[in-house]
């Protein structure tokens, strides 16, 4: 008996780590986080981790009085094969400053959502884009299988990897859980031993 608890413990051990990371959480962007680029770019594009549903995404910007200044038009990538990368367009005349991209995930993998956000700064002056211009994919190779589109200063900007967000809350709850059942898995296993 005590070599079958021991194998549960152990899966439950083994299988916790894979259920903490079952989020759509950002691998890149375009600008990417933290990134100070000269010219406003005229879309934003986040690469996520994992395939997400067709519905509950978004990518929300801001800027530093907290006006919204995308022009709420968040898609799934056309050209992203995997449908992790999600598009919006920002509006025109964006001028020099702090922007904060909120974005939404809900992943088609597990059905999980997940949030966060990030910032980026532009240093020089407004886009020079015409009104109701669609957003270009400006994912990263890896994530869509192709080479981002240009046509715009956000395009020329690198994908990199996104600093941790903070939204795995889930994480830790499942790490909690697993660590209580592992301590309790050993009380009853030494209380086995001494019977």
């Amino acid at each position: 008996m005590r070599i079958t608890l021991s194998m549960i413990l152990l899966a439950i051990a083994l299988l916790v780590p894979q259920l903490a990371s079952a989020h759509a959480e950002p691998v890149s962007s375009t600008p990417e986080a933290g990134a100070t680029i000269d010219t406003a770019p005229t879309s934003v594009s986040v690469v996520f981790g994992q395939k997400l549903g067709t519905d509950g995404n978004s990518l929300t910007v801001t800027d530093a009085t907290g006006t919204r200044v995308d022009t709420g038009n968040t898609t799934l990538d056309p050209n992203d094969t995997r449908r992790q990368t999600l598009l919006v367009s920002l509006k025109t005349g964006l001028g020099a400053g702090t922007y904060a991209v909120a974005w939404k995930t809900l992943s088609a993998d597990d059905g999980e959502t997940a949030e966060g956000r990030f910032t980026f700064m532009v240093r020089g002056s407004a886009t020079g884009s015409a009104p109701g211009a669609s957003p270009t994919a400006t994912s990263s190779p890896s994530a869509s299988g192709s080479a981002p589109a240009g046509g715009s200063d956000a395009a020329t900007t690198p994908a990199v990897t996104l600093p941790d967000t903070g939204s795995g809350s889930g994480s830790e709850l499942l790490t909690l859980v697993a660590a209580l059942l592992l301590t309790i898995g050993g009380f009853v296993l030494r209380r086995r031993a001494q019977i």
